[in-house]
């Protein structure tokens, strides 16, 4: 198979973990420190990620295919570590002032619109808080750069290959 088809094959369903990620850190953030909801919406992704890019990857026909303990192993050993990475990353990127401050305006700004909107509760109303989210938006940043430049290149060329 060919990278270009691997690289959009592999964004597209790291994309499906990714909102997994995104979702779950959210609505933890609301109950605990964002550090934590971080973590958690890291460990939601993690099984997700594996059975998505098994398939984009290695193609499994059978469900026991999923399960090769070489592969599992490696990317047992691979989430791990990049998740620690990825983890450090926000937690180093949400020390920066700069971006404390950008975080707390969009909280400010939320608190604002809140306010305006009391008759607009429900639904729409988390999705565009989901959406309008500055902490999610670090995040997304964070795992895009990563995904790019270590995530792609170790699933590829480490993980998943079959010896």
């Amino acid at each position: 198979m060919n990278l270009p088809y691997q690289f959009v094959g592999s964004a597209l369903v790291g994309g499906i973990g990714e909102l997994g990620y995104l979702i779950t850190s959210y609505t933890f953030d609301k109950y605990v420190d964002k550090r934590v909801s971080n973590l958690i919406g890291l460990s939601v992704d993690t099984v997700l990620d594996f059975f998505l890019q098994s398939w984009v990857f290695l193609h499994p026909k059978t469900f026991k295919e999923f399960f090769d303990y070489k592969i599992m192993y490696k990317f047992i050993i691979s989430i791990i570590i990049m998740n620690i990475i990825r983890q450090l990353m926000f937690m180093i990127v949400y020390e920066f002032r700069s971006v404390k401050d950008y975080i707390k305006r969009g909280e400010d700004q939320v608190k604002k619109e809140e306010s305006k909107r009391k008759s607009r509760k429900g639904i729409s109303h988390d999705v565009w808080n989901f959406f309008h989210d500055r902490t999610l938006l670090v995040r997304y940043v964070i795992t895009l750069v990563f995904f790019i430049l270590i995530e792609f290149p170790i699933r590829k060329y480490i993980v998943f290959v079959k010896k």
